[in-house]
């Protein structure tokens, strides 16, 4: 959908060039002619460049060259440090936040990344096959450095917090790893290893009741075990009370009712969240289950055909649930764990399975993890109902700092039109952000999910897209729109239709939506969980695969997911000689007494291309100063101003009289 860049969010962190490399930051640099130099290696390039005083060296891939004029290279170290850091290039365009790719590459099918033409697949010596492993084959393969992983035996532990006491993690089936000096441990999601590398490979994982696993995390916590980034997290989040107590813990330190997200800390992750891909799919061989330990290593054992015995245990330590929670706490832990409890088999009510996924295959998992996200929103919608203000119009925008300043103060002044246009006729504003959306608890899982979605756009245009359907459920619903959606004969303080369930008001473009905070939910999920594998002929741009949220809204209302009105014109359709002021619109849902007249004009760059053209020919209207020299001004000055005059002609020409609810 082409709206405009203004929905933008700058996803990584830009640091200016420092001597060292932060953990998951990004240091960009901007090269242009005479900047880099390399030369060939056996490795690909070695590549050095000078910015400021400091000097980043290494092997790396090779660098791109032949960016086009006006596009400066771009790089990017992604990483621990300079040894280790990943070299992200693209060609990133002067003028706003789009990037490309020069001759001989493309970009990446998921990621916002440029890589070398026919090298979408790992490196790997032995093409025939792609598990024979070797040292240099090994290490370029992606793995975190530490794993629970054996390449002699061919099995990977994905070791979920919590749920195996140490027993396999520190056991004897990691020894040839130990040997070769790789070290063993760390808590990774699937998602994390190579998917055709690690196919041959038995992948497995165990997993607990969420009501005990939760209690021995803040055991843990309690007694100020773990790293030195455990202990620096602990004093940060911890006071005495939650440190003393496991009811304040739950309440006062986990969100809601707290400030820390679970997804945000590597102990309390979801289980579901490790063990299934970003499309939903079940990632591994089989599951372990702490409650039936016994009988799960005895499982493992026939499967990868070794002695478990010594992993057999006579008792298992287990804090009773029934004595650590209290009715509020038991109901806070089922609600934010509740894609384990449903997922895995786990009851609701008690400290018990009700399905025994020991022998549950890939299948019964993946279609389980489909219906339990459905289901999810219930849960969810609870913690987010609030007291709707039916007078508030939101919108949504969240700035990117590569925005130039030029850019920020159009933006600035087309929300200020925005705001001055629907207070006019009434209503209260409010510009919703991603803040805003990180109250949601999904937040962090939806926001993976949305990342992962391949698109050409850009991708922090295409997730802030998505995201502000999470806002608007985290505000408790209501009515949002663009910013460049100007209200008309829209009745003020309107109760959102269709009895609060999900509505667009342009069709398949959501640029006026109304809903309840359940049903933004609803909408936000069933983007997120879009199967464009499946419908491959509409998530395609060429030989790519590309979602957008304008191709997800028209997908779902084919499917009949939400409900489409027609309240809507274009500001080109207003100077053609169609009667704006009498203008009927469609009827379906709008109840008896509300305007048929045009409630809102969308002023989308489409439009404003074609009021481009008309205005080449003559004066839009009578007395206006919008010709074609001054439409063909730069076009980030013109929009603010160009919605405030045609505005104020429309209703002026029409007698606008604001409209109130019958």
């Amino acid at each position: 959908m082409n709206y405009s860049d203004y929905f933008k969010y700058f996803a990584g962190v830009c640091l200016v060039v420092t001597v060292t490399l932060l953990v998951q930051s990004a240091t960009v640099y901007h090269i242009s002619g005479g900047q880099n130099h390399y030369q060939e290696g056996h490795a690909g390039s070695r590549y050095g460049a000078h910015f400021g005083n400091y000097h980043i060296h290494g092997i790396y891939p090779k660098i791109m060259e032949g960016c086009p004029p006006q596009w400066p290279l771009e790089v990017s170290l992604h990483g621990d440090d300079a040894q280790r850091a990943e070299l992200v290039q693209i060609c990133r365009h002067n003028d706003s936040s789009d990037w490309a790719c020069a001759g001989g590459w493309e970009a990446h099918h998921t990621l916002p990344k440029c890589i070398p033409k026919n090298d979408v697949k790992p490196r790997n010596s032995n093409s025939t096959n792609p598990n024979k492993n070797s040292s240099s084959t090994h290490s370029e393969v992606k793995q975190p450095k530490h794993a629970h992983v054996s390449d002699e035996n061919k099995f990977l532990l994905i070791n979920i917090p919590f749920t195996e006491q140490g027993n396999i993690e520190n056991s004897h089936l990691w020894d040839d790893r130990k040997k070769g000096g790789r070290p063993v441990g760390g808590h990774h999601r699937i998602r994390a290893f190579d998917e055709a590398f690690f196919r041959s490979y038995h992948k497995f994982a165990v997993v607990r009741h969420p009501c005990s696993r939760l209690v021995a995390t803040w055991i843990y916590f309690s007694q100020g075990l773990g790293n030195k980034i455990d202990k620096q997290w602990i004093r940060q989040n911890m006071n005495e009370e939650a440190m003393s107590s496991f009811e304040d813990f739950v309440e006062h330190v986990l969100y809601p009712g707290g400030p820390i997200h679970i997804e945000n800390n590597n102990h309390l992750q979801t289980q579901v969240g490790m063990i299934f891909d970003e499309d939903g799919q079940f990632g591994l061989n089989q599951l372990l289950v702490f409650e039936k330990w016994n009988e799960s290593v005895a499982q493992l054992g026939r499967k990868l055909n070794i002695d478990t015995s010594g992993l057999r245990k006579t008792s298992l330590e287990q804090p009773s649930c029934s004595e650590m929670y209290s009715p509020v706490t038991w109901k806070k832990m089922t609600q934010i764990y509740f894609m384990d409890l449903c997922v895995l088999g786990y009851s609701l009510e008690t400290e018990v399975s009700t399905k025994n996924v020991l022998n549950s295959g890939a299948e019964t998992l993946t279609r389980r993890f489909k219906d339990c996200s459905s289901e999810i929103i219930q849960p969810i919608s609870s913690h987010l109902a609030k007291e709707v203000d039916d007078c508030v119009m939101h919108t949504y925008f969240q700035p990117s700092q590569g925005t130039s300043s030029e850019k920020r103060s159009e933006h600035k002044r087309t929300i200020d039109t925005w705001t001055d246009s629907w207070e006019a006729v009434g209503w209260k504003t409010r510009v919703l952000t991603e803040e805003d959306a990180n109250g949601h608890p999904q937040y962090l899982e939806l926001r993976r999910k949305y990342e992962a979605l391949p698109t050409v756009n850009s991708k922090d245009y295409e997730v802030a897209c998505y995201m502000r359907h999470v806002a608007m459920a985290a505000v408790g619903g209501g009515w949002m729109s663009d910013y460049d959606v100007l209200p008309f004969y829209m009745p003020r303080c309107l109760e959102p239709l269709n009895d609060g369930n999900f509505t667009g008001y342009q069709l398949v473009v959501p640029s006026l939506v109304s809903g309840s905070s359940a049903e933004f939910t609803r909408i936000a999920n069933l983007m997120a969980n879009v199967d464009y594998k499946a419908d491959a002929q509409r998530y395609s741009y060429g030989d790519k695969f590309h979602v957008s949220d304008m191709l997800v809204s028209e997908a779902l209302s084919k499917k009949g997911a939400y409900a489409m009105l027609n309240v809507m014109v274009s500001p080109n359709n207003l100077f053609d000689g169609t009667p704006i002021c009498s203008t009927q619109v469609q009827r379906a849902l709008i109840p008896e007494g509300f305007p048929r007249s045009v409630w809102a004009i969308h002023y989308s760059h489409s439009s404003l291309n074609q009021l481009r053209q008309k205005a080449n020919t003559s004066s839009l209207w009578p007395g206006s100063s919008w010709n074609a020299d001054k439409f063909n001004r730069k076009s980030v000055y013109i929009r603010s101003e160009f919605m405030a005059d045609s505005i104020r002609y429309i209703r002026h020409k029409c007698n606008y009289t604001r409209i109130i609810r019958p």
